[in-house]
């Protein structure tokens, strides 16, 4: 399959080692991590008027085998593998991987849709798909950039955790330069 991005959520328990341990799966399933994003801390934005505890989010540009049902099918073990359990839309969670999309591929299946329909519009998506490559075009033409600026000026705040941080490899790095391997 060659290149794809992953997004990366957590908002219950510790949202950070759940983060680092969903990246260090990966790697060990065979999902190569290329770059990362810094970790943003946003408010919840859904349907759902519950209160909700606030989100650590990060964009993984990956490197993934044979194609993208076989990478969700790994993602969605990942997420078993670390106690996520069943829930319907927005409801609260320990993490949740989202496959964003694979350069070059549309697809729509019961499963997966690909890209990811609805992560053009939302701010913990965009803001650190920007940070990793500003110049990814959505359908319409607009850049991860330009969306990302404009979900920070409707949406809820996407802020960098402090102190800024990226997840790789397991550990913490200080992601002042952008990662790679």
């Amino acid at each position: 399959m060659g290149t794809a991005y992953l997004g990366l959520g957590s908002n219950l328990g510790n949202r950070l080692e759940h983060l680092q341990s969903a990246l260090s799966l990966c790697r060990a399933a065979g999902i190569i991590p290329l770059r990362g994003s810094h970790v943003y801390e946003t408010e919840y934005d859904g349907p759902i008027d519950s209160p909700q505890p606030r989100f650590l989010n990060c964009v993984v540009r990956v490197r993934s085998g044979p194609g993208p049902h076989d990478l969700l099918a790994t993602v969605q073990q990942i997420e078993r593998t670390l106690g996520r359990t069943p829930t319907f839309g927005w409801m609260p969670r320990s993490i949740d991987l989202d496959v964003l999309m694979v350069p070059g591929v549309c697809l729509r299946s019961a499963d997966l849709i690909l890209p990811h329909p609805r992560m053009w519009t939302r701010g913990f998506v965009m803001v650190p798909l920007a940070e990793l490559d500003p110049d990814i075009e959505a359908p319409d033409g607009r850049t991860a950039a330009r969306l990302a600026a404009e979900c920070m000026l409707t949406g809820p705040a996407v802020r960098p955790y402090a102190p800024p941080r990226s997840l790789f490899a397991g550990e913490y790095v200080d992601n002042s330069a952008n990662l790679s391997i």
